[in-house]
């Protein structure tokens, strides 16, 4: 047998049935020792030295299992999981349901100058801003100092 057509159909396995493998309690943790990895990258050189298909089918291979290693460490935690299997989300009889998403329209209006000149606003209207000399005496106003 071929040892591209082994290599292409062994990594199209991996891509495929791993996802498979993870959702029926197969454990990936494996795949984060170092000697695992370093194991993992000679074989993604290795397959770029047989050919280009094949190494690309490789990395593709090993990025998933490190994908789904990825996904069972942060499946951990429970901000993680996927919104059907959280408590707040279950209904009656413990299926999911969706609430639904309150909008709320305003309708924005500017407010014209004539409008504001009748009321005691408490922002003056300042022709420029403060200086650094303006807020010891605004403190001592206030006895903050």
């Amino acid at each position: 047998m071929d040892s591209s057509l082994l290599i292409c159909g062994a990594s199209l396995a991996i891509i495929l049935l791993a996802p498979w493998f993870s959702s029926h309690g197969v454990n990936f943790s494996g795949v984060g020792n170092i000697i695992v990895r370093l194991v993992l990258v000679g074989a993604i050189l290795a397959a770029i030295y047989t050919g280009p298909l094949e190494g690309i089918l490789v990395l593709l291979a090993v990025v998933t299992l490190l994908i789904e290693r990825n996904h069972q460490i942060l499946s951990r935690f429970p901000t993680q999981q996927p919104p059907s299997l959280r408590v707040e989300n279950v209904g009656v009889f413990g299926q999911p349901y969706s609430q639904p998403i309150q909008r709320e329209v305003v309708k924005y209006e500017p407010v014209q100058e004539s409008e504001t000149l009748g009321l005691n606003d408490s922002n003056p209207r300042l022709p420029e801003g403060p200086n650094n000399q303006d807020a010891v005496s605004f403190f001592k106003a206030k006895g903050l100092v």
